[in-house]
């Protein structure tokens, strides 16, 4: 955010308000009441046909479901509050941020917007960002990146088996810590070994990873900073620099138009 004030960038507040989402964990949609209600659900109908797809229902299983226990065994929550109206919270935040940010991009045509949301909130096509695609009119307006993504974020079983409901532009930025860098003196050749075999197996791993996610239909971005190896620079050698792969999403790149809004 500091360096959005910085650069000029207009900044948009897409949250609910703290004291209504308390209001909907207590008591679901209904205490909140319509009018405070139609503030952050402009498209009633668009929102209640959302809720229909199987696609839908997996993000309920696989993102939402497992963050409410987790925030119920670290007694995040009140005891008293459901998974009924924990989801009540997460689909009205959902909402909120998806239409607050469509209507931005329909009052600034040719203007971008970039949200900035938990990776729970992007995941398996039926958070923000698809609910923004859905109020500005299809998937086409919008892409959506996931920061260093894990199984959970990714498995898209859905998809692969035809799917049924939104399938929305989805790639993966990965920006995995740099491996340790090799020790000049003080560990010994044990050291440097070690720190070799590390670099290894975190280069091995990267590259399954982004093997696993490409065979999902996702673009992959690696930005892994190039390794400062001290060997390498006493021989003169060059660090090759990561390669950043072409944006494709779930569909051919040469069919996707410029994003409006991500």
């Amino acid at each position: 955010f500091s360096a959005a004030r910085a650069a000029g960038a207009r900044l948009l507040a897409l949250n609910v308000d703290s004291e209504d989402l308390q209001t909907v964990q207590r008591g679901g949609f209904q205490e909140l009441g319509r009018e405070r209600l139609a503030r952050y659900i402009p498209d009633a109908a668009g929102f209640a046909d959302f809720s229909t797809t199987r696609l839908f229902r997996s993000y309920v299983d696989h993102a939402v479901r497992p963050s409410y226990e987790v925030h119920r065994q670290l007694g995040l929550l009140p005891a008293e509050t459901s998974f009924t109206h924990y989801l009540s919270t997460r689909l009205l935040w959902d909402e909120a941020m998806g239409a607050a940010t469509a209507a931005w991009v329909r009052d600034n045509p040719g203007g971008l917007a970039i949200s900035l949301v938990g990776n729970g909130h992007a995941s398996f096509g039926c958070g923000a960002p698809a609910r923004c695609g859905r109020a500005l009119g299809g998937a086409e307006h919008i892409r959506t990146v996931l920061l260093n993504p894990t199984t959970r974020d990714t498995e898209r079983q859905e998809l692969r088996e035809g799917g049924l409901g939104p399938a929305y532009p989805l790639t993966t930025l990965q920006l995995p810590l740099p491996p340790p860098p090799l020790q000049e003196g003080g560990g010994g050749a044990g050291g440097a070994a070690a720190g070799e075999a590390s670099r290894k197996e975190q280069a091995a791993a990267r590259l399954a990873e982004s093997a696993r996610l490409r065979a999902l239909g996702m673009s992959v971005i690696d930005l892994a900073p190039p390794r400062a190896d001290p060997r390498a620079a006493k021989r003169g050698g060059e660090q090759r620099a990561p390669v950043e792969q072409p944006f494709t999403g779930l569909r051919p790149a040469a069919a996707a138009p410029p994003p409006d809004a991500a």
